[in-house]
């Protein structure tokens, strides 16, 4: 028997979600108005001020939770005044870098914090905004439910349907908890993808693949992606009601190296790469997509460990890894006096171990790093273990 097969494609809304509220609540969202074709933030502006004191309280009660990535900042830039889209996403770019400024010089967190988008559209009515909300643990699919359960809320938008081997061949535009797909179809047996498109993410076909970034590089931190795949038994004059529940597919990883006392003064720069990782998913199989020596650059942040270790942390997103491939992560170091030290470190044995284990709660692993004591002697990064926690302060 043919099975035919449909697609969903969730822009930015997951749909059909199994008794989960879809709520943002008034004190998680915040609006900040932008002049037209400016890009300064104007704080005393347009209520600007009220919403940045709000919302800086709103960071320091949930600190903690925000360092830990399991309440990301939600920063979407919209602008609609320019020209080009390229133009307005630009001027969103800068408009959102501007707000997230203002949150890392007050509380003291990073761009890892953060999860960004910029549209070049309106927002509603208001054509010049970015708006900032907190998804708390409770209600992030990574943290605290299970994850084929619930996915993000991001923003209410249209959905595109679109069905292969539907005699009518139509498009249409769905929205809300429950969609109505008027198609008349042959009693037959279907098979029904949803997923959806987050940033950094393009997928043709079943294949979900991340953004490139220079060579055979690929985005450290992509959004988190979903899909499903269910199998549909249509029956003649039948009308087929069908709940679909979401797998996430992309898990977060915070790299920790613990330093010496003092040895943050010693560090002008930290390059990094970590190679053996996928570089796509097949959103029907959830098999992982292998492209040869593909990496990807985790950024390190000088942090502080919340016993007041000095530590260097980066937060990546991935698929997961090549079972055939070695992860390898391999840190550059420039020191105060001129040279550059490169450390190699194999992460394959404890990622197997640990990543590799069919969860999607965020994992952080530390490890003990050693700067060379002379120039002429290498140093070390050794004794990679899960953290409990691994709450680290930006300095």
């Amino acid at each position: 028997m043919q099975i035919h097969k449909f697609y969903l494609l969730l822009l930015f809304l997951p749909l059909l979600l199994p008794a989960v509220s879809m709520a943002q609540t008034p004190d998680t969202l915040y609006v900040f108005r932008f002049v037209s074709h400016k890009d300064m933030f104007y704080i005393p502006w347009k209520g600007n001020g009220t919403q940045l004191d709000h919302l800086l309280s709103l960071v320091e009660n949930h600190k903690a939770a925000i360092l830990s990535g399991e309440a990301p900042l939600l920063v979407d830039g919209y602008c609609a005044s320019e020209p080009t889209v390229t133009e307005n996403l630009k001027l969103a770019k800068i408009r959102s870098n501007r707000v997230k400024s203002e949150l890392i010089l007050c509380k003291g967190i990073n761009e890892n914090c953060f999860i960004t988008r910029n549209h070049a559209e309106t927002y509603g009515d208001l054509r010049h905004v970015v708006i900032v909300r907190l998804r708390l643990p409770k209600d992030e699919a990574a943290a605290n439910v299970k994850e084929d359960s619930v996915i993000p809320v991001i923003k209410e938008k249209e959905m595109e349907a679109i069905s292969e081997n539907s005699e009518q061949g139509t498009c249409p535009d769905v929205k809300g908890n429950t969609n109505l797909y008027h198609a008349l179809l042959e009693p037959e047996s279907y098979e029904l993808l949803v997923y959806n498109v987050p940033e950094s993410i393009t997928v043709s076909g079943d294949i979900a693949t991340v953004t490139a970034a220079g060579g055979n590089g690929i985005e450290a931190l992509p959004g988190y992606l979903f899909s499903a795949v269910q199998a549909l038994d249509m029956a003649k004059d039948d009308t087929l009601s069908v709940t679909v529940k979401m797998r996430q597919r992309i898990r977060q990883l915070t790299l920790v190296l613990k330093l010496k006392e003092g040895d943050h003064e010693h560090i002008t720069a930290v390059n990094a790469t970590l190679s053996g990782i996928a570089s796509g998913i097949n959103l029907r199989t959830g098999a992982l997509v292998s492209t040869s020596d593909t990496f990807l650059s985790p950024v390190f942040m000088k942090t502080e460990a919340s016993d007041g270790t000095p530590t260097l942390t980066a937060t990546i997103r991935l698929f997961g890894i090549l079972p055939e491939d070695e992860q390898e992560l391999t840190v550059a170091v420039t020191l105060d006096n001129g040279t550059v030290q490169t450390i190699e470190t194999d992460l394959t044995e404890v990622l197997h171990e640990h990543l590799d284990d069919g969860s999607m709660t965020p994992l952080i692993l530390g490890a003990n790093f050693d700067l060379p004591s002379q120039a002429d002697f290498s140093g070390e990064i050794s004794n990679w273990s899960p953290v409990d926690g691994g709450q680290v302060d930006i300095h």
